[in-house]
């Protein structure tokens, strides 16, 4: 029912082949399309602190600026339609190993005894520091898996996969988003879907041998 002359734009963090034969099918339509997935928060929104990657023609991406600008603080044109996509599966990629670097510096600490609250707090102001720290820091030393997440474990965990599938089809072996499948395949398994993305320290707690709390 879309008529010549529309523009799509989608925000979701898909597969990029998808994306790309979406927008083949929507152009012989006379429909434009643009990839434009989001790295940030869904509360980010709402703050305009969101990151736009776009994948898509350059005109259809500066008629859907306005837009973008309203919920996003940056909005980075990536090249052709697929691109968005794949440069938000590579932010993901990243974002991820970060907050597995994090659950396993932080199960060290437990494991040894120190007082996890000041660990966290030297980490942030130390050479190591990442956002997941101020994002999933706290959740995870206070293992508040449920307590309103913001991103579900099993959504990230998709993401990897198309991750680790990206990794296969170019001839990049992913070797540490592979062991990261392997945790979240794990944490899925516990029953921990729909707990917040870092819950995923609680496969490294129980390997440890540290009681839950």
């Amino acid at each position: 029912a879309a008529e010549k002359g529309l523009l799509i734009v989608d925000t979701t963090t898909a597969r990029p082949e998808d994306s790309e034969a979406i927008a083949a099918e929507l152009r012989e339509k006379g429909i434009g399309f643009l990839d434009a997935s989001l790295s940030g928060s869904s509360s980010a929104v709402y703050e305009r602190n969101m990151v736009a990657m776009v994948g898509g023609e350059k005109a259809h991406f500066d008629r859907a600026l306005p837009v973008l600008e309203a919920f996003a603080r940056s909005c980075y044109h990536l090249g052709e339609n697929g691109a968005g996509a794949r440069t938000k599966l590579i932010v993901n990629l990243v974002l991820g190993l970060n907050r597995a670097a994090l659950a396993e510096g932080l199960t060290l600490g437990m494991k040894i005894g120190m007082d996890t609250k000041i660990l966290l707090e030297v980490l942030k102001d130390s050479a190591a520091y990442s956002k997941a720290m101020d994002n999933r820091g706290q959740r995870m030393i206070d293992a508040a898996y449920f307590d309103n997440p913001t991103s579900r474990l099993k959504q990230h965990h998709k993401d990897v996969r198309l991750m680790l599938e990206q990794g296969a089809r170019w001839g990049v072996p992913l070797f540490f988003t592979s062991v990261l499948d392997q945790v979240l395949c794990e944490a899925e398994a516990a029953g921990l879907s729909d707990a917040d993305t870092g819950s995923s320290i609680e496969v490294l707690r129980r390997a440890a041998g540290i009681p839950a709390l």
